[in-house]
């Protein structure tokens, strides 16, 4: 079922049968019988066929919206059984340019050294708008010199000289106090 709901996704995503199929590696023919099956499960027909390219029906816009945080939760569940394994991906991180002049060249030749399947990538910029991108997702950490004031518009809620955590991000669990 999660395989057919990924196949139906993929199709409404890229609007494209022959997209989906190479977003997912699979042959045009194996998406659709994936759709087909998923229609048959829920007793439904979810796309519209007679049109080109196929778009969903009501019904399909509907399982469309409740399969995306299934496919989400499924998806931090398998990374829930890698976590001990060495990053990977791209992390997206900003810093004021006073400090990145200090630490960056070093901090990212570390990195790459620990973590070589990891692609860095740094920004830099003032630290309000740094926090900003933050709290968009554009970045996923930013460095700043924080002064304790924050522009005004600036959605950067919290910040210190150790870390900046911004917008909806999670705050990471206090340390036990003794």
């Amino acid at each position: 079922m999660i395989d057919n709901l990924k196949a139906f996704a993929a199709v409404i995503d890229c609007k494209s049968l022959t997209k989906a199929a190479s977003r997912l590696f699979l042959t045009q023919s194996a998406i659709s019988r994936r759709i087909q099956q998923l229609e048959e499960a829920l007793g439904g027909t979810l796309l519209d066929r007679t049109q080109r390219p196929p778009s969903s029906t009501a019904l399909g816009q509907r399982v469309y919206e409740q399969s995306l945080p299934i496919l989400r939760a499924v998806d931090d569940l398998m990374t829930l059984t890698r976590q001990d394994a060495a990053p990977t991906g791209t992390l997206r991180f900003g810093m004021s340019q006073a400090i990145g002049d200090v630490i960056l060249a070093d901090a990212v030749e570390q990195l790459s050294g620990e973590f070589p399947t990891l692609d860095v990538r740094v920004r830099a910029g003032w630290g309000a708008g740094l926090a900003d991108q933050v709290s968009a997702g554009e970045l996923d950490a930013a460095i700043v010199h924080a002064t304790g004031r924050h522009p005004a518009g600036s959605t950067a809620d919290r910040a210190d000289y150790r870390h900046c955590r911004c917008g909806n991000r999670p705050e990471p669990p206090a340390p036990a106090r003794a």
